[in-house]
């Protein structure tokens, strides 16, 4: 009985884990799943990359994230933020969406994840990472039911791959830039 339990698991990850790389869906890594009534829906997508590469570019959505952790880099504590949603964009993928995002303040950061094997989905000290520019605060305060359109998105990630303040030795520490062409605000119902 505990074999079955644990093929039955392991399918159930699996699952989870492949259904989260087509570009749609939510992953929760992070803060409580909340009440439905208070999710709202990131959409968007990407229209250029750079460097161009073969690997996957993870999309992260925080929900009140701590300017500290944006500071370090370090996206991994759960206290650093009420909610953390992610999706998984394999090699020529574009479009995303996220559809149980926690509303508040919204930051999003884009991952180049490691190559092939060496993808793990997380941000870890020293990969590329850039975060979306907001400069009309449109993802301020967004809250239930409203969606969050983010079009047309230019990821410029760092050529050295130190985005942090304090990178690794031997990286410049120089973060990615992410640009959309347009954020928009409307309602989801």
């Amino acid at each position: 009985m505990n074999y079955l339990l644990r093929i039955f698991t392991t399918i159930a990850l699996a699952f989870t884990l492949f259904s989260s790389g087509c570009g749609e869906g939510t992953l929760l890594f992070g803060g409580e799943p909340g009440n439905i009534d208070t999710f709202v829906t990131v959409a968007g997508n990407i229209h250029n990359v750079t460097p161009v590469s073969a690997r996957d570019v993870v999309v992260f959505v925080f929900t009140n994230l701590a300017q500290s952790a944006l500071d370090t880099c370090s996206f991994n504590d759960p206290k650093d933020f009420d909610d953390g949603e992610l999706v998984v964009l394999p090699n020529g993928s574009f479009d995303f969406s996220l559809s149980r995002v926690q509303g508040g303040d919204l930051t999003v950061v884009f991952l180049l994840d490691k190559a092939s094997t060496q993808a793990d989905g997380q941000i870890d000290a020293g990969d590329p990472i850039a975060v979306l520019d907001d400069p009309d605060n449109r993802l301020l305060g967004v809250q239930s039911p409203l969606k969050v359109t983010i079009e047309r998105v230019d990821i410029t990630f760092s050529a050295e791959g130190g985005p942090c303040p304090s990178p690794l030795p031997g990286q410049s520490g120089d973060p990615g830039t992410a640009d959309a062409f347009r954020i928009t605000r409307e309602s989801a119902s």
